[in-house]
């Protein structure tokens, strides 16, 4: 019995848009607030946003990781060779970026420690770094800009991993009525990572400015 293969069309579509829209979304929920402190921490504002961060920045981008490289290893419609090297790192980063902020998500709405996120951080700043030369030696330079944007994401994010890990990702704790958690040794820069101290305003920064660049692009 002869085995039935059948190809389909090439296409040019690729859903990139998905993944800057949700990156610039979730930027944009959580900076103003690291940054200026509105809204203000509590149970209630960590639960919202901690769902929009699962399901714009987390789901949108891991759809469109999934998509992309299904696309390109099984079905073979998004093109071959120089074309594809750029797409299939582009799959990569958008999966594991979708579930970095799934778990972050999840973190913030369970009122997590932050401690962890320093150092899964070092990990994320290195993809970032491949994603910046991939698409750099593609010639891509609004991609290049965005991963490097990352990077400047992921190196603020550095501080947080000098903490306790008594500190929940909210930066107040989970219980009814109780006082706000602090954090006890001081950062690898200096800083207390206290929730709206300089480490918080220096991601809100980077987070608020972050937000229009995957807009624009998407």
């Amino acid at each position: 019995m002869t085995p039935t293969s059948f190809a389909l069309a090439q296409s040019a579509y690729v859903p990139l848009g998905l993944a800057f829209f949700g990156l610039g979304t979730g930027y944009l929920i959580f900076g103003p607030q690291e940054l200026f402190g509105f809204p203000a921490k509590s149970e209630s504002s960590e639960l919202t946003n901690g769902w929009w961060g699962f399901w714009m920045p987390g789901m949108l981008q891991f759809l469109c990781g999934t998509y992309i490289l299904v696309g390109l290893t099984w079905f073979n419609v998004f093109g071959v060779g120089a074309k594809a090297t750029p797409l299939y790192a582009a799959g990569i980063e958008t999966t594991v970026f979708g579930i970095h902020w799934l778990a972050m998500g999840l973190s913030r709405m369970r009122g997590g420690s932050i401690v962890p996120n320093g150092f899964m951080s070092v990990a994320f700043f290195l993809v970032s770094l491949l994603g910046l030369i991939v698409f750099k030696t593609a010639g891509d330079g609004p991609v290049t800009l965005l991963f490097a944007g990352l990077m400047a994401v992921y190196f603020c994010l550095l501080d947080a991993a000098s903490g306790t890990s008594a500190v929940p990702e909210s930066g107040v704790t989970t219980t009814a009525g109780s006082n706000p958690a602090t954090l006890g040794p001081v950062s690898w820069f200096g800083w207390s990572a206290v929730s709206s101290s300089r480490p918080d305003r220096a991601r809100g920064v980077v987070h608020s400015r972050g937000q229009e660049w995957p807009q624009a692009i998407a």
